[in-house]
């Protein structure tokens, strides 16, 4: 019997003033994690709510984000002992894809909380090194009134239908959590 890997302990919030709480559905998949200091991809992560969770717990962290002043936040707020572990990617991937350097690099977990843009849902799979973990988190079908965004056109453009990514991964991932409704 293999021995069970030990995960280091989520820092405490209150360790992370002025930090929003990390989704409970990534809280939840903490306990996948290959053990720091694997390589994480935040993608489209904003100001870095789980990048810099991430980096507290010592990841390798790559936070990608077409929003350049959130970017400059979370570079920010990056703690001293984690700035060295921290890459940022201003990239625009709906405009013009990811960028060539992602492209070339794999990583142990890709993770993409509160967003969707399906033709990059075809590129997850390279991205994440045999065995890595995706975790992904986006509006459903029937969650439209707790959705940020309020237009119809963007909600269903921005909102997953039952079962959509569990099909899609299905053909080259083991499914290890899923739920579709309400967390």
């Amino acid at each position: 019997a293999m021995a069970p890997t030990a995960f280091p302990p989520m820092p405490p919030l209150l360790m992370r003033p002025n930090r929003p709480p990390p989704s409970p559905w990534v809280e939840s998949n903490l306990p996948h994690l290959p053990p720091p200091p694997a390589a994480v991809l935040d993608l489209a992560c904003g100001r870095g709510r789980h990048a810099l969770l991430l980096l507290d717990m010592g990841y390798k962290v790559t936070a990608l984000d077409r929003d350049r002043e959130a970017l400059d936040v979370l570079s920010k707020r990056a703690p001293p002992e984690g700035k060295d572990r921290l890459s940022v990617v201003c990239a625009d991937i709906e405009a013009n894809g990811l960028p060539s350097e992602l492209r070339s690099q794999q990583f142990a977990v890709v993770l993409v909380v509160n967003y969707l843009h399906r033709p990059l849902l075809k590129d997850l799979q390279g991205l994440l090194e045999s065995g890595g973990l995706l975790i992904y988190e986006s509006w459903a079908k029937g969650n439209e009134a707790f959705a940020a965004p309020r237009d119809p056109c963007v909600l269903a453009e921005r909102t997953l239908v039952p079962d959509e990514l569990r099909e899609l991964v299905l053909p080259w991932a083991e499914v290890i959590g899923f739920s579709d409704g309400f967390l």
